[in-house]
């Protein structure tokens, strides 16, 4: 199906999600890697990443100045998925578990894995913004394909982190998508 889940946070309160999105994805997918990227800049030896890496593989992100670290944290996934060669990757959102294992075995049919495999990227209910001023968008969760399909994708010039941040600073994609905005409230 797929070998990798990636989630992501930053510092925030979004950091207490880890456990149970861990827990929970690792119960219903043992056979599955999950790996969460994490914004800070704690050490690696720091007693918090210490903390988190008792529920999986925490790969920890710098953070960039003058970018908040929320978009940080959304292209860390990326970035993250995009450094897996051959693994098939699943992003997914912090804040979002699986509630069970037969509805996203029920959506990796047959047909989905073997485009996967030969190295599309599936993205998941674009049918979500139909008809509203983001039409031809789709939620990141489930977005899913190859490390190597996302590395074509993030990072073709095999650039460092710091490099990918500030190259996206300029790339608003239709006026609303900008690694500058601000979260809403969180």
């Amino acid at each position: 199906m797929f070998d990798r889940v990636i989630v992501s946070t930053d510092d925030s309160d979004f950091r207490k999600f880890w456990p149970m999105v861990s827990m929970s994805w690792n119960k219903f997918f043992p056979e599955v890697k999950v790996t969460c990227g994490f914004v800070t800049n704690k050490s690696e030896d720091d007693k918090i990443v210490s903390e988190m890496r008792e529920w999986g593989d925490v790969v920890i992100f710098p953070t960039v100045e003058n970018i908040p670290t929320a978009s940080q944290g959304k292209m860390t996934r990326l970035i993250l998925a995009s450094m897996y060669g051959e693994e098939v990757c699943l992003i997914d959102d912090i804040d979002s578990i699986p509630l069970q294992r037969k509805y996203i075995q029920n959506i990796f049919n047959d047909y989905v894995l073997s485009k996967i495999k030969d190295n599309y990227l599936m993205a998941l209910a674009a049918d979500v913004y139909k008809n509203s001023n983001h039409t031809g968008k789709f939620p990141m969760g489930y977005i899913t394909a190859k490390g190597n399909v996302f590395k074509s994708i993030i990072n073709p010039l095999d650039e460092d982190v710091d490099k990918l941040y500030l190259n996206w600073l300029d790339n608003h994609l239709d006026g609303k998508e900008s690694v500058l905005n601000q979260p809403i409230d969180r």
